[in-house]
């Protein structure tokens, strides 16, 4: 795939889509009291999402405002309803995938 900036590595394959798709940094997994916590950074913004009650949880807070910000949070019925509804989060059913091959 050859990009149009020449500032940025060329990518292949799947990944390309999910890169350009997405704009956001990797998604990183963290598990605490058998609770996993997923967060990337997309424009500035920390995201983090996580199964509560049944339904996917997303946490958004403006790094740009501090810690003292609260920010804020929205759940998702499903999987493909957070990947489609949270562009920070639309590779996270190929990143769930790929940590149970």
């Amino acid at each position: 795939m050859r990009s149009s900036n020449p500032s940025q590595t060329q990518v292949k394959g799947r990944d390309a889509a999910i890169q350009i798709t997405c704009n956001s940094e990797g998604i990183t997994a963290q598990t605490l009291d058998g609770v996993t916590y997923y967060t990337t950074t997309r424009r500035g913004v920390e995201y983090t999402a996580y199964v509560l009650g049944g339904q996917w949880f997303v946490a958004s807070h403006r790094a740009t405002l501090g810690p003292r910000h609260v920010g804020g949070g929205r759940y998702y019925q499903d999987l493909d309803a957070l990947a489609n509804g949270c562009k920070a989060f639309a590779a996270l059913p190929v990143f769930l995938s790929l940590a149970t091959r």
